[in-house]
């Protein structure tokens, strides 16, 4: 029989780096590093990405959703700077954002859903928090 040892990582709120890009520091070590499923999102598509969703989080004003929401988000930060989220993925996270954006929200909630159909397990947590954001 073996033993499974998890821990759950900490994060920080993303950092402005050079050139305005928002950077993602963990702040734990992890116990273990994933396989890459694709390539790092480039800084403008990520900085895309969390102002469209700090954006959208500045609506969600229960402290604990808020809270929860936020944890969530640093995950998926984390997943796309790392390249830990699949081409596919990242191309219906952009989507959505841009749907978001656009307040488009009909298109944001089935956008949604296909993000939901790729690499479930993967990201079953980033993507509630996600849902949650929107009206």
């Amino acid at each position: 029989q073996r033993a499974f040892a998890t821990s759950q990582a900490q994060f920080s709120t993303p950092t402005l780096a050079p050139g305005g890009a928002h950077q993602f520091t963990p702040s734990a070590k992890h116990t273990h590093t994933p396989a890459l499923l694709g390539a790092p999102l480039p800084s403008d598509q990520y900085n895309m990405v969390v102002r469209s969703l700090s954006r959208l989080s500045e609506g969600v004003t229960d402290t604990r959703k808020r809270d929860d929401v936020h944890k969530r988000l640093q995950e998926l930060y984390e997943k796309a700077q790392t390249g830990m989220l699949s081409a596919r993925c990242a191309e219906k996270l952009l989507q959505f954002c841009q749907a978001c954006d656009n307040n488009d929200f009909a298109s944001a909630k089935k956008l949604h859903v296909d993000l939901s159909a790729c690499d479930w397990e993967h990201n079953k947590n980033w993507l509630l928090g996600v849902k949650r954001l929107l009206p």
